[in-house]
């Protein structure tokens, strides 16, 4: 596993969905995000969940996914990974509970992958990451929705926009 680099407190975080891990780099906006990552520009971050999904059978993926920082999410019996996640405290259940709500609508039992997804914003929302990148159209549907959580959603292309306009070490590394 390689050494990651103490990220300044400016920096802009993103985290990446597993659903854009870009295993074989064919994506050209994430491409430019693990650019900019490698040259220190951009935290990319990766949630509990991304391992647990790669784990049922996208080795390429799992082998990919190694190169980013984990960030521990809530604990979800069968869905999270013990050693890779966090005790919740009630707010953490109550705030799991309404993503799980804005994205999927009040039901009685949601799938196992609309819990992975309400727990992956929650860990994005939790250590305070600037952008969730997903190609996920359920989650990007409620992008609006997600700002009320303090989360800022889009695809690939879209936090490349997004960075351009708001960071300045991107901003000098792409006008030279």
């Amino acid at each position: 596993m390689q050494e990651h680099r103490i990220l300044s407190s400016l920096m802009l975080t993103i985290t990446i969905d597993t659903n854009v891990i870009n295993a074989r780099g064919k994506d050209a906006a994430m491409n430019q995000l693990e650019q900019w990552y490698a040259e220190g520009k951009i935290g990319l971050f990766k949630t509990d969940v991304m391992d647990t999904e790669l784990q049922d059978g996208y080795r390429k993926g799992l082998e990919k996914a190694v190169q980013y920082k984990e960030d521990l999410g809530v604990g979800v019996w069968g869905s999270s990974r013990w050693g890779h996640a966090l005790w919740a405290s009630e707010e953490d259940g109550n705030t799991l509970n309404e993503l799980k709500v804005t994205l999927f609508g009040k039901k009685s039992d949601y799938t196992k992958q609309e819990i992975r997804d309400a727990m992956a914003l929650l860990t994005h929302s939790r250590n305070r990451r600037d952008f969730f990148v997903t190609n996920d159209a359920g989650i990007l549907d409620k992008k609006e929705a997600l700002r009320t959580f303090g989360i800022s959603v889009g695809n690939p292309v879209d936090c490349v926009a997004w960075l351009l306009i708001r960071d300045p070490d991107v901003q000098s590394a792409v006008n030279g």
